[in-house]
Formats: C-alpha cells, sequence, structure tokens
C-alpha cells in the first residue's frame, strides 16, 4: 500500500494580525469551483483581522501561487460595513457556473442574524455580488449557519437554529443567482449552540427539508425530515459520562417547556416541579430508568406567570433549576 503524498503552499494565503488589546477568533473555510477548465480553491477569513470584514483569497487547485487577494474580492464588508461577522462558511456547486455563497453570522441592532453574500463571478467578491437580508429573528439570538452546495447543480442550501422560539431549525433554499426559492423551519430538540446544523439534501424532485445536527451536549445526532413539525432522530445512541440536568427551553416559555437529563447508569430517578413556595406541582416522573438522555415536557397551561423550579434527584445525584413561565 503506497503512502499518501501531502504538499503545502509555502506563501501565507492571508494574514493573521492581532495587534489589539483582546485575542480575536479567525474563522475559515474552503471551497473548490472550475471555472472553465482552471480548477481553482477559494478560502474565506473573518475574525481578524477586522472583524467587521470578510476575506477571500484564492489559488489554482494545486495551491500554486500567486495568491489571489483582489481577485477574490480583498475585504468585503458589504452594505454594513460597521457591523461584526463570524463564522464565515463557503458554498460552492463544483462547476462553471461560477456560483459562491458565504453565509455568515451579522451582529445587527444588538442581535445576531444570518445573512450571506452570493458571487456568480467563481468567487470574485471584488465585482459585483448580491447580499441576503438579515435571516432568522429580530428578538432572538441566531447561532452559526452552516451551507451545502449541490455538486454539478445551482442549488444550496443553509441550515441554522434560533434561540428560543417556536420552529427554530431553519432551512433555506437558494438558487444559483442567490435567489432564496424555499423558506422552511421546524422544531429541534436542544440544539448545541457552538455546533452548526448542516443542511442536507437528496437528488429528488420535491425533497423534503433534512437537517443533521448535534444535541447540547453534544450527546445525539438528530435527522429532521419534514418542512414543520416535530423532527425524528437518532436518539440515545452514546452513553452519558456524567449526570446532568440541563437547562429547561425555551426559558422563559408559555405555557409548555422541555427538560433534558442524563444518566450515566440505570437509577431510580424522580424528575420534580415546584413553585416558589416549596410546593410539588407536577411529577414528571418516577422510576427506574436506564442510561441514556431522556426528554419530558412540562405543560403549565393551568398555572399562574411566575418563577418555578425542576429537581432532579437520583441515588447518586440531585440538581434543580430555575424556569419562568410568562403569559
Amino acid at each position: 500500500m503506497n503512502n499518501p503524498v501531502f504538499s503545502f503552499m509555502a506563501p501565507k494565503f492571508y494574514w493573521y494580525e492581532n495587534s489589539s488589546s483582546y485575542s480575536r477568533t479567525s474563522y475559515t473555510d474552503a471551497a473548490y469551483f472550475n471555472n472553465g477548465g482552471n480548477d481553482s480553491v477559494l478560502v474565506s477569513f473573518c475574525g481578524v483581522p477586522d472583524s467587521t470584514k470578510l476575506y477571500f483569497a484564492k489559488c489554482d487547485i494545486n495551491g500554486n501561487p500567486p495568491v489571489t487577494h483582489q481577485g477574490a474580492g480583498g475585504n468585503i464588508g458589504g452594505s454594513d460595513p460597521g457591523s461584526y461577522k463570524t463564522y464565515a462558511r463557503l458554498s460552492s456547486n463544483g462547476n462553471d457556473n461560477g456560483s459562491i455563497i458565504c453565509t455568515f453570522r451579522q451582529l445587527a441592532g444588538g442581535n445576531w442574524n444570518v445573512k450571506y453574500f452570493s458571487s456568480q463571478q467563481y468567487g470574485n467578491f471584488a465585482g459585483s455580488f448580491a447580499e441576503s437580508q438579515l435571516l432568522g429573528s429580530v428578538a432572538n439570538p441566531n447561532f452559526m449557519p452552516d451551507i451545502t452546495g449541490v455538486r454539478n447543480g445551482s442549488t444550496h442550501y443553509i441550515a441554522f437554529t434560533t434561540s428560543s422560539v417556536p420552529d427554530s431549525l431553519n432551512y433555506i433554499a437558494l438558487n444559483a443567482g442567490g435567489i432564496i426559492n424555499r423558506v422552511n423551519s421546524m422544531n429541534y430538540y436542544s440544539s448545541a449552540d457552538q455546533i452548526s446544523p448542516k443542511p442536507l439534501f437528496r437528488y429528488q424532485t420535491g425533497d423534503s427539508c433534512l437537517v443533521f445536527y448535534s444535541e447540547d451536549g453534544p450527546r445525539n445526532f438528530i435527522s429532521s425530515a419534514g418542512c414543520a413539525g416535530e423532527p425524528i432522530g437518532i436518539f440515545n445512541q452514546q452513553v452519558p459520562s456524567k449526570y446532568k440536568l440541563d437547562q429547561n427551553f425555551p426559558n422563559p416559555f408559555n405555557p409548555s417547556t422541555t427538560i433534558s437529563f442524563s444518566l450515566p447508569e440505570k437509577t431510580f430517578v424522580k424528575l420534580k416541579v415546584f413553585d416558589t413556595a416549596g410546593k410539588l406541582v407536577d411529577i414528571l416522573t418516577e422510576g427506574f430508568l436506564n442510561s441514556g438522555n431522556y426528554t419530558f415536557d412540562f405543560n403549565a397551561e393551568n398555572l399562574a406567570s411566575g418563577v418555578y423550579f425542576y429537581k432532579l434527584e437520583t441515588e447518586e445525584f440531585s440538581e434543580n433549576k430555575k424556569m419562568v413561565l410568562l403569559k
């Protein structure tokens, strides 16, 4: 068996500059495309040296210089040149239709939203490019997006989650011109805020929405199919390493919320809800459970607004957390 051969490009693709008094994080991604027989690789940077800009550079498929900065767009601020931009992700169809999409997270009016730039000039964002409106909730934070392009096609899919609102798993389909042709949302189970959901697709006309993501932890991988409603998933495939009681979601809530916890071993479990006076309000579960991850719904339709507490008790573990009912 032959050993693989690795090569590296000696010149710097771009630079890292951190002259400010605090440390900043650089986010990068890469995309391949064919421009009439000329294979190229486009690389995006954001976070440094100026966290309000997206930076682009490109080279040929072998990484040969000259590396082009301005030919790929250099630094781009778009219509909001003073807004912070993070978690930029690139998508290419890989073919010569020239469609490159760069989606990212942008701070706008004190809230994080998702946005994208679209170029049909083979990754040359120095030329004409389109940009989307702010995507997601305007009142609740939207987390980092991810994007997938249909290889040798003309469609791109973006997925991201939004905090504390119903139908919070967003799935957006774009055409090669960067025009949104479908927006769908579905519910999710405690998505990990630091791990982007991955948009997926099938080569089939009229395909349903499909997203692959990791729960908070991470614990389970979830496959969400269909363009609305509850997802289907792969649950309890990983034995937890420790006891854990999660914060309920959403919180504040009205009238129902979800409480999740993890058990590393089979044990007797009590999950109860109390009011601020210590009065028992509800028993969500009481009995033996095997090791795994569990989720229970709490419905407070008949309760008054206010602060409540939920408590998880086992033979080896006890913890309580606060939740807020707002009607």
